[in-house]
């Protein structure tokens, strides 16, 4: 009885180990559907109506889109940063949204400061 005991503990720790991976490549596969190199972004905010009202109340004022490049895989690294209750002079009565370069993994190889119209 105790060797087959420890045979299902092993595969409980086995079991959880692979849990732990899948979440790990779904939210990999997650990120790389989200790449785009042809200067198109795509951003969907899910549940906007509760981060409207989290936004109202100041407990989560700001949301991050994943990481992107639009022009290559060696790009420069941008994010959206948007303010669904505002910033600024536009605080409570418009929705802010910024573009934020991000250091990334291949900025050595890149042009600075960024220059690019947007």
């Amino acid at each position: 009885i105790l060797q087959q005991e420890e045979k299902v503990a092993h595969q409980d720790s086995l079991l959880a180990l692979k849990d732990v991976m899948i979440s790990s490549l779904g939210a990999r596969i997650q990120v790389l559907e989200q790449v785009s190199y042809d200067g198109r972004f795509l951003w969907r905010v899910s549940d906007v109506g509760q981060r409207m009202q989290q936004a109202r109340s100041g407990q989560i004022p700001a949301l991050y889109s994943p990481p992107l490049s639009l022009s290559s895989a060696y790009g420069y690294k941008l994010c959206l940063k948007v303010y669904l209750n505002g910033d600024g002079s536009g605080a409570r009565t418009h929705i802010s949204l910024f573009l934020v370069v991000m250091k990334g993994e291949y900025d050595f190889q890149l042009k600075w400061p960024f220059q690019h119209k947007v």
